[in-house]
């Protein structure tokens, strides 16, 4: 088996970490190509036991409640920016996607999203209007 260490703790969001992801694909199909060509793969059967599922997330999945720690929140936004569907909070006319936020101070924010525990300032985002 082969194993690859990603260091994730400076990443700010889920884009980096899918871009270091493809980064240690390319490494471990170079070393697992080097071993076929010398005829060093060394196979064994699937533990279907061991087997997980995972349904994926979907756009609601991403919704942002004011009962939210600031962590929390923020998290969400950064485990849901692009290429996925955005973190979001409900206004009176549609949705706000919030692609990137920082954790601020009401007075300093300049889109200020007020929390449970603190503010988040919204640093880009867009606008979805219902129909």
């Amino acid at each position: 088996m082969l194993l690859f260490l990603l260091n994730i703790s400076k990443l700010r969001n889920l884009r980096k970490l899918n871009q270091k992801v493809n980064e240690a694909h390319e490494t471990l199909i170079a070393k697992v190509y080097r071993d076929m060509q010398t005829n060093d793969v060394k196979l064994r059967e699937q533990d279907h036991t061991q087997a997980i599922e995972w349904s994926g997330r979907t756009p609601d999945d991403g919704e942002i409640f004011p009962n939210m720690l600031t962590e929390e929140a923020e998290r969400l936004i950064r485990a849901t920016t692009h290429p996925y569907p955005g973190a979001f909070i409900r206004t009176a006319t549609g949705r706000k996607i919030i692609w990137e936020s920082v954790v601020s101070t009401e007075k300093e924010a300049r889109h200020p999203l007020v929390l449970k525990d603190g503010v988040l300032d919204i640093l880009r985002y867009e606008e979805r209007f219902d129909e």
